[in-house]
């Protein structure tokens, strides 16, 4: 509703647990939206992953058009020139800055020796110790900063700026271990929207009341 959807809005569709079950769960039928891929692929089996399945089934159940990105998240710089140079490439990026609604899971920060089917942050991206959580690997801390690290120039995703200038920008995350992540996304500007549990609320509401 806050988001006044009709017939040729974009929809933005990022990955992780949350986003799977809410794309399965239920989305409701504005014939005409369009959905699309917020960020490239990866080589990984786990079902959170598959963000293209993500934008086809939203646009199953909401009567839409899905708009895969046939590319990876993270590439050599060479690859990334090939890959944005590609015309369906450039088709799918450019309605990441006219997204009406995105919906975008609130990631936890790993600190494991190796990527793996529980993380496939690299070790450039596990050095950000001080990182609260990320929201399409743009890592933030509590207080809203965000986080630079070797190689995020590499990927192949939607921007801080494109999601802040995405009128409803919904983070989907529950565990309470994800609260000080949600918080410092929020306040980045990055998610002005929430769908959580209520023990990972509270959690939230918890942290805030010590500060």
């Amino acid at each position: 509703q806050q988001a006044d959807l009709a017939a040729g809005s974009v929809i933005g569709i990022g990955w992780g647990r949350a986003v799977r079950e809410v794309t399965m769960g239920g989305l409701p039928r504005i014939p005409g939206v369009m959905t699309v891929a917020m960020n490239g692929g990866m080589q990984q089996a786990a079902a959170h992953f598959q963000i293209n399945e993500f934008v086809r089934q939203a646009a199953e159940q909401m009567g839409g058009v899905p708009h895969f990105l046939h590319a990876p998240y993270l590439t050599s710089p060479m690859l990334r020139e090939a890959f944005l140079a590609d015309a369906g490439v450039q088709q799918i990026i450019s309605l990441w800055d006219n997204l009406d609604v995105a919906i975008v899971g609130v990631g936890l920060t790993h600190h494991l020796p190796a990527p793996s089917e529980t993380t496939t942050a690299t070790a450039n991206e596990q050095a950000l110790s001080q990182a609260a959580g990320d929201v399409l690997r743009h890592y933030v801390t509590e207080s809203g900063e965000i986080l630079h690290w070797e190689g995020e120039e590499r990927m192949i995703a939607a921007s801080t700026a494109q999601l802040r200038n995405t009128t409803l920008s919904i983070g989907v995350a529950a565990t309470p271990e994800k609260a000080a992540g949600i918080i410092g996304a929020v306040r980045s500007g990055m998610i002005n929207a929430l769908v959580t549990d209520v023990t990972t609320a509270q959690a939230i509401l918890d942290r805030l009341m010590v500060e």
